[in-house]
C-alpha cells in the first residue's frame, strides 16, 4: 500500500523519484546491442506508468522510456515555499475509472471533497453566493422562480445515464434544445466546463459532458493530499517493486516492427530495445511522430482538437479574504479555488490557489474582461503583499484531444490496440471508452497493460528474461 507523503516531506521539484534513482544505472547497459525486453512503454505519465505497472505485475520485463528528466507529465507537482502545487487545478473523480484503477494496482489516494462555505459564482461582474448542494441550489437567489422549477427537472435529467445517441450531438446543440434563460444556461454551462475543462460546446459530445456532470453530482471529486505527484510516486514505487524499469531523459525517435514480429525501439541518446510489445502512452501527435509509417495513427493526430486552459498558480502566506474560497463564472469561463482549504498541500496558514480561464478558440494572456491577475486583485485584494510564489501558464494543455461529437464521443475513441499492428498499443486520456481526462489516462493505461500481458501469454513469441 502506498505510504502517503505530507507536503513537508514531498520530493523537491525536478528531483527524480526513488524508482528513477534506483534504475538510472541501467542506461549504460542497454547501449550498443539492442536489449531484449517483453514490453517497452513510451511515456511516463499516468497512462504509461499504469500500463507499465500492470504488465510488470503480470511478470513481464518492462522498461518505460520518458523524454523528460522526471516522470509524471502534467501530473507532476512542484514544491514552492513549503507548499505543493499542481500544474493548474486538478481533481480526481471519486469512484471513477481512474480511482478504481489505482486501487486495483494497490495505490491508495488520500484527499477530500471540496465544498462547504466560501462558494461563489460570478455573474455580470458581481459575486453571488453559490449553494453547496443540489438541494440548496434550487433556492439560488440569482435564478427566478421559473428557472428554479426548470432546474429541478434538468437535475433529474442530468442524474440519469445519458442516451448513447447524444454521443453524436454537440453540447451546444443540447443546450440550445433546453428551455433556459441566460442565468440558468450559464449555470449549466458552468457545470459542463467544471467537469470537462473544455469551453468548446460547438464541438464536444453532449453525452460526454452529461456523463461527467452526472458522476460529479453522484460521487464528487477529490483534491489530493500531497498533490498529484503523490500518485506518480506511488506508481513509480509499484513499478520498482514489480521489477519494472524507468529510464528518464530518453526520447524515443524510432519504433518499427521488424521481421520476426517484434518491435525495434531507439532513443535519441542511443538506447536500443528489441521488444515483444510496445505501448505508446503519449499524445496522438507524439505517437504519429514515433510511428510515421502508420497512417491510422496519423489520422488520429490530424483529427485531435486539444482542450486548453489559461492558468495562474499562486502560493500565499495567508488569505486576504478567507470568506472567498471558490468562484465559478456563470457568464465568463473562469475558475478560482483555494485547493489548500480542502487538501493537505501547504503548512498551516499558507494558501495554494488555482485561477483559470477555460479557453475556446482564443488563446493567450489577458483575453476576456479580466486577466487572471486582475481576478486575483478582485477576489483576494492585497494578495501581492503576501505572495510566496506564482506561475503563469498562458495556454496549458489540459488534454490533447477533446471528446468530439463528430467522432461519436468516447465510443469513437481509438485503442488501446492499434488496428492491424500486432503488439502495438496506445494509452492516454484520448484512448478507450473508460472515463475522461485523468480517469481515461489511468484506465486506458491499465487496459493496455492487461492486453499486453494477454497477448504475450497467447503468442508464440519468445519471452525476454533479464
Amino acid at each position: 500500500m502506498h505510504t502517503k507523503k505530507t507536503p513537508l516531506d514531498h520530493a523537491a521539484p525536478g528531483s527524480p523519484s526513488k524508482a528513477t534513482q534506483t534504475h538510472r544505472g541501467h542506461q549504460e547497459s542497454s547501449r550498443g546491442k539492442p536489449e531484449q525486453v517483453d514490453v517497452v512503454v513510451v511515456g511516463a505519465g499516468l497512462a504509461g506508468l499504469c500500463a507499465a505497472v500492470t504488465a510488470a505485475q503480470k511478470g513481464l520485463s518492462v522498461v518505460v522510456l520518458e523524454r523528460s528528466k522526471t516522470p509524471g507529465g502534467y501530473a507532476r507537482s512542484t514544491l514552492q515555499g513549503g507548499a505543493v502545487v499542481n500544474w493548474g487545478p486538478r481533481a480526481l473523480y471519486k469512484d471513477g475509472w481512474g480511482h478504481r484503477t489505482l486501487q486495483s494496482l494497490g495505490v491508495e489516494v488520500a484527499g477530500a471533497r471540496p465544498g462547504g462555505d466560501g462558494l461563489h459564482a460570478m455573474l455580470e461582474g458581481k459575486l453571488v453566493p453559490l449553494p453547496s448542494s443540489l438541494g440548496t441550489l434550487l433556492r439560488a437567489d440569482f435564478l427566478t422562480w421559473r428557472q428554479r422549477a426548470r432546474l429541478s427537472g434538468l437535475m433529474l435529467t442530468m442524474m440519469r445515464q445519458p442516451d448513447e445517441a447524444l454521443a453524436h450531438q454537440t453540447w451546444g446543440q443540447w443546450l440550445d434544445g433546453q428551455d433556459l434563460g441566460p442565468a440558468l444556461r450559464g449555470l449549466i454551462e458552468m457545470f459542463g466546463r467544471l467537469t470537462t475543462y473544455s469551453n468548446i460546446p460547438q464541438l464536444v459530445s453532449a453525452h460526454a459532458v452529461l456523463s461527467q456532470i452526472q458522476h460529479a453530482f453522484r460521487h464528487g471529486v477529490l483534491y489530493l493530499d500531497g498533490g498529484w505527484q503523490s500518485i506518480v510516486e506511488a506508481l513509480c514505487e509499484r513499478l520498482a517493486v514489480a521489477s519494472g524499469r524507468l529510464e528518464t531523459s530518453a526520447r524515443v525517435v524510432r519504433c518499427e516492427r521488424v521481421a520476426d514480429g517484434r518491435w525495434s525501439v531507439e532513443t535519441a541518446d542511443g538506447l536500443s530495445f528489441d521488444a515483444g510489445q510496445v505501448v505508446l502512452a503519449v499524445t496522438p501527435k507524439a505517437a504519429a511522430q514515433i510511428v510515421p509509417q502508420l497512417p491510422v495513427v496519423q489520422e488520429w493526430a490530424d483529427g485531435a482538437v486539444a482542450v486548453r486552459a489559461q492558468c495562474l498558480d499562486v502560493v500565499l502566506e495567508s488569505l486576504p479574504r478567507p470568506d472567498v474560497l471558490s468562484v465559478q463564472g456563470l457568464d465568463e469561463p473562469i475558475y478560482f479555488s483555494v485547493h489548500s482549504e480542502t487538501a493537505r498541500l501547504a503548512p498551516k496558514g499558507q494558501a495554494v490557489i488555482h485561477v483559470a480561464r477555460y479557453l475556446g478558440d482564443e488563446t493567450g494572456v489577458g483575453k476576456g474582461p479580466l486577466s487572471l491577475e486582475a481576478m486575483m486583485d478582485r477576489l483576494q485584494p492585497g494578495w501581492r503583499r503576501v505572495l510566496v510564489w506564482k506561475r503563469s501558464l498562458p495556454s496549458m494543455a489540459v488534454s490533447p484531444c477533446a471528446v468530439l461529437a463528430s467522432k461519436g464521443g468516447v465510443f469513437g475513441r481509438p485503442g488501446p490496440a492499434v488496428p492491424g499492428q500486432q503488439g502495438l498499443f496506445v494509452a492516454g486520456d484520448w484512448v478507450g471508452q473508460r472515463g475522461q481526462l485523468a480517469c481515461a489516462a489511468l484506465a486506458s493505461g491499465a487496459q493496455a497493460g492487461q492486453m499486453v500481458a494477454e497477448s504475450m501469454v497467447s503468442s508464440d513469441a519468445p519471452r525476454a528474461w533479464g
